[in-house]
């Protein structure tokens, strides 16, 4: 794995979706804000919403996880990479001080930062972003960026306004607080169209961040 693969299977996971548009397109020709659509269409609308999320929510899993893989690939020490590598290597020793006090917490907080500067190799075991990137939107990339080193990745506050909002539509429907119905109903074609293209490019310019970072070896200090 690399992230050339993992660029290649978000790409056809964004081709996907835009073919299915595409499709849904043809299929309902009368389709504009000016018209009422129908029920059928606005369902359609309502899953294209999901299959967009679905994509971008795999891009950002696939290149952290690729991001991780690359830096623990190369044997480097752990007092040779920058702080925020460090608090990856770190992320257990570092939850395990939220359940300390007094003297335990002393100990602990002693042991975590002598290792800072130790001399092992670093591995990275468990994704310490597994639970954030589970719920993903521009937020979250800008977020991983900070916490990876990658500095300069910023998505302007338009795009991520969109993509909260794609955030937003998918959880809505599927944890059952709205039908793909209701969902869709808010959006043209069109619209759909702007929201697939500016998911498709902020994921994919993360992916060249993260790509450019740690296939750079810029991790280290």
């Amino acid at each position: 794995m690399s992230f050339s693969d993992a660029h290649v299977e978000v790409r056809s996971r964004f081709v996907e979706v835009l073919q299915l548009l595409h499709a849904l397109e043809i299929a309902f020709p009368t389709s504009s804000t000016l018209t009422v659509s129908t029920s059928p269409e606005k369902a359609a609308k309502g899953l294209l919403l999901v299959g967009i999320y679905s994509a971008v929510e795999r891009g950002v899993n696939a290149y952290v996880e690729q991001a991780i893989i690359e830096v623990t690939s190369h044997s480097v020490k752990v007092q040779d990479c920058v702080p925020e590598i460090q608090s990856m290597f770190h992320h257990s020793h570092i939850k395990s001080l939220r359940d300390c006090s007094g003297r335990k917490l002393a100990e602990k907080s002693i042991a975590l930062f002598l290792e800072i500067g130790s001399d092992v190799q670093l591995q990275i075991t468990q994704n310490p972003f597994q639970n954030i990137l589970q719920n993903v939107d521009g937020g979250t990339m800008e977020m991983c960026c900070k916490y990876l080193g990658v500095s300069g990745f910023s998505i302007g506050p338009s795009d991520k306004a969109r993509l909260n909002n794609l955030r937003e539509r998918r959880n809505a429907v599927a944890h059952g607080r709205e039908s793909a119905v209701d969902a869709g109903e808010r959006f043209s074609f069109s619209e759909l169209r702007q929201i697939h293209e500016i998911a498709d490019a902020e994921t994919d310019k993360f992916r060249m961040a993260l790509q450019g970072f740690f296939e750079g070896r810029l991790y280290f200090k």
